[in-house]
């Protein structure tokens, strides 16, 4: 389900929820997919129509992986976690933009697969051009 609300001529709002209640053919949960997951978007243009900050969060529960290390490779309710995102654009000229982000903003210490980190959080600039 996803909905996208014009909040204003210059900030948008979306909004989208995921519900899955999926098993494998054996009829154990299957893993690596969370049954809840929320996300929201904000996207804000300022007024001098060339800048664009945007921010956004995701939310997920009920999400499952094998430990697969141990004998009969056992299935784990992993934690349930909330993510933040920052970036910004500012047109430089036709066909130039500046872009920055931040990811996982407040450096979340979260899973989505057993055995492996996520990254933590991370900053990036760049530069794009079209033509």
């Amino acid at each position: 389900m996803a909905a996208q609300i014009m909040l204003s001529k210059r900030l948008d709002l979306m909004v989208n929820y995921t519900y899955i209640d999926a098993t494998n053919p054996e009829g154990d949960i299957e893993i690596r997919r969370p049954r809840n997951e929320l996300g929201i978007q904000g996207i804000w243009r300022l007024p001098n129509n060339m800048t664009t900050l945007a921010g956004n969060v995701r939310y997920v529960r009920g999400l499952f992986d094998n430990e697969n290390w141990k004998d009969n490779f056992p299935t784990k309710r992993l934690s349930s976690f909330a993510v933040a995102n920052l970036s910004a654009s500012q047109k430089l000229m036709d066909g130039v933009e500046l872009t920055a982000r931040i990811t996982n903003l407040f450096d979340e210490n979260y899973r989505e697969v057993l055995g492996y980190a996520t990254r933590g959080r991370a900053a990036f600039i760049g530069l794009r051009a079209s033509f």
